[in-house]
């Protein structure tokens, strides 16, 4: 079963308070090569959160910009819609 937006909101939360995959993993009920994918495949991390920034040090607007850039990012496995106009309904871009 695919991951929902709310579990890949709160994937990228738990991540930026610093818990190891295994943790979330086990937070969300989900098997931790699942978390671990979502995080490769969103390349939180050095793209988002470059290596030696403290994570106390991210600011909510930060991680509510971050979950909008992941949401609005059209995936293969939608059909190139995004996550948002999947949950949502809605067009963001023209076809």
């Amino acid at each position: 079963m695919s991951l929902i937006l709310i579990e890949r909101e709160c994937i990228m939360y738990y991540c930026s308070t610093g818990l190891t995959v295994t943790e979330i993993a086990n937070i969300l009920n989900r098997d931790k090569s699942t978390v671990s994918r979502e995080l490769h495949r969103n390349s939180i991390g050095e793209e988002y959160l470059p290596k030696g920034k403290e994570r106390d040090s991210v600011t909510d607007e930060y991680i509510n910009d971050f979950i909008d850039k992941l949401n609005k990012r059209p995936r293969k496995c939608l059909g190139w819609k995004t996550p948002y106009e999947v949950h949502y309904n809605k067009v963001l871009h023209l076809t």
